[in-house]
């Protein structure tokens, strides 16, 4: 599937499709944070893609929520490795599935105890 032009991947917004082959696909897209055009092939950006995924995947695995997910709070490192930058608006999530309305350490949140039924969420959420 083609990216569109204004399509985000971290750091890189798509600009046009330079051409395809063999190997894929390849975009013309603007690294945004460093104001300068750049080839990217379709193979990394899926790659981006996927890593993305990822690290929200393991994020939901720890019951948490990002809840402000964009291209702004994704980080793309020298070795090509993504972050996810920013989980200020993250939200737990109960064992049932709904959101407790507390983060992860903070006051109102409890730790789970054998027996306790009160318990709302995680308190212990490592990354």
């Amino acid at each position: 599937m083609p990216l569109t032009a204004g399509t985000r991947l971290g750091a890189y917004e798509m600009i046009a499709l330079l051409g395809s082959g063999g190997m894929g696909d390849v975009y013309r897209a603007r690294d945004t944070r460093l104001s300068r055009d750049a080839a990217l092939p379709a193979k990394k950006s899926t790659d981006y893609g996927v890593q993305m995924a990822r690290g929200l995947a393991a994020a939901h695995g720890k019951g948490v929520v990002h809840r402000d997910f964009k291209p702004e709070n994704v980080y793309l490192l020298h070795d090509g490795q993504m972050k996810i930058l920013d989980f200020g608006l993250a939200k737990a999530i109960a064992p049932c599935g709904r959101f407790c309305g507390c983060l992860p350490g903070d006051a109102t949140s409890l730790t789970v105890r054998a027996g306790d039924a009160r318990t709302r969420c995680r308190a212990d959420v490592k990354y």
